[in-house]
């Protein structure tokens, strides 16, 4: 296969039908028992998984990347309403950071539970696995992957579906376009997008940055933004969420300040693209993913309080859906666009980086400011 096609089957494959299938699996979240729909998800991802161990050609491989896009795009819209209804008001956003946490672990984790089955592989560890055992070694990886479902799916049986909370008699009836009658929901969907821009802009560009301007091997770009982006992102989320719940004492308006706030405190980092060192580069990448991170748990735990428990799921499934389609489609390209047809250097894609990552932080923050605002008003009048 050639390297467009590799970058395809990474990329574009998994985040268009991830973007496409979030929104129908947050509306059926809303609607039928999440712990099935979650069961199916990852029957479908192993499916998906355990494919690409066997497809021999790029379109068989294509078709199992979307299965597992189709798995995973049920993730993020049942876990968040199952959290809302699993945990009272004032200790969701522990539970939510918890959740995204997890996420990010299981990101890191993934790669280094693969590095070790690859390498075990390679020493002909599976060679007597019935039919897996055949398989080149990188197929082998896949197929032993997929088989960790098996075990996931035996846990989410044994736990029961949540009875929902201030669930409506018209729950059926509810459409997407009912979100706009509830204050605050719209903007934080489009804050949470617009957040993502700088969120794929950097870390798609950093490594590029580091390699071409300080000279930086493989191994130590890898080494490095891991460790700061890993450190960032545990770190944030927990610390996050236990603060705002001592704090929020029933009012959303805290959480939407402290994602206000934390994206706010995001713009100067987007200077990184400019950083005269490799240090303060890998120190402001992890300092952005450390304020990403912490606008994004007190967003979805503020949309859980805004949201009707009938359309949570269909809410965070548009989070899901703007962060793939316009942070990730839109914001890497946009800053090589930059560099290369507006400033026509490939020096100044630190620059072009800083334009873009900060474009995002700004209309993102703005909007969270102005859900603020209006929240605050409507309260003030009596109608929040």
């Amino acid at each position: 296969m050639t390297d467009l096609q590799i970058g395809v089957l990474q990329g574009a494959a998994f985040a268009f039908i991830y973007a496409v299938a979030a929104i129908p699996m947050g509306r059926i979240a809303d609607s039928h028992s999440r712990r099935n729909l979650l069961i199916g998800g990852v029957t479908v991802w192993s499916a998906g998984t355990i494919a690409c161990a066997y497809m021999i050609s790029f379109n068989g491989l294509f078709a199992a990347r979307i299965c597992v896009g189709i798995g995973e795009a049920v993730v993020a819209p049942v876990a968040v309403s199952m959290i809302a209804d699993l945990f009272p008001r004032q200790r969701r956003g522990l539970a939510t950071g918890c959740f995204i946490m997890a996420m990010m672990i299981g990101a890191g984790g993934g790669l280094a539970i693969g590095g070790s089955i690859l390498r075990v592989a390679q020493r002909g560890g599976f060679a007597d696995l019935p039919s897996v055992g055949s398989l080149s070694p990188w197929r082998q990886v896949f197929g032993v992957m997929g088989l960790f479902g098996v075990l996931v799916v035996a846990l989410l049986s044994s736990i029961r579906e949540p009875r929902r909370r201030h669930e409506t008699l018209n729950s059926r009836g509810m459409r997407i376009a009912d979100l706009r009658h509830y204050p605050g929901v719209i903007g934080i969907i489009v804050s949470a997008s617009f957040c993502a821009v700088g969120d794929y802009t950097i870390l798609s560009w950093a490594p590029t940055l580091l390699s071409r301007r300080f000279a930086m091997s493989a191994d130590e770009i890898g080494l490095l933004l891991g460790t700061s982006s890993i450190v960032g992102a545990l770190a944030s989320p927990i610390t996050v969420g236990v603060l705002t719940d001592r704090l929020v004492k029933g009012d959303v308006r805290v959480r939407i300040c402290a994602s206000a706030v934390a994206l706010t405190l995001a713009i100067p980092v987007t200077l990184l693209g400019l950083a005269s060192n490799a240090t303060l580069l890998v120190v402001l990448v992890g300092s952005w993913t450390f304020l990403s991170v912490a606008a994004t748990t007190t967003s979805l735990t503020a949309l859980q309080d805004l949201a009707p428990n009938e359309l949570r799921g269909t809410a965070s499934a548009l989070i899901a859906f703007g962060s793939a389609a316009l942070g990730l489609g839109c914001g890497p390209p946009i800053a090589a666009a930059l560099s290369e047809h507006v400033f026509q250097d490939p020096s100044t894609l630190g620059k072009s980086v800083t334009i873009t990552s900060m474009l995002g932080a700004v209309v993102a923050a703005t909007l969270l400011w102005r859900v603020l605002l209006r929240y605050q008003t409507g309260i003030a009048r009596g109608t929040p």
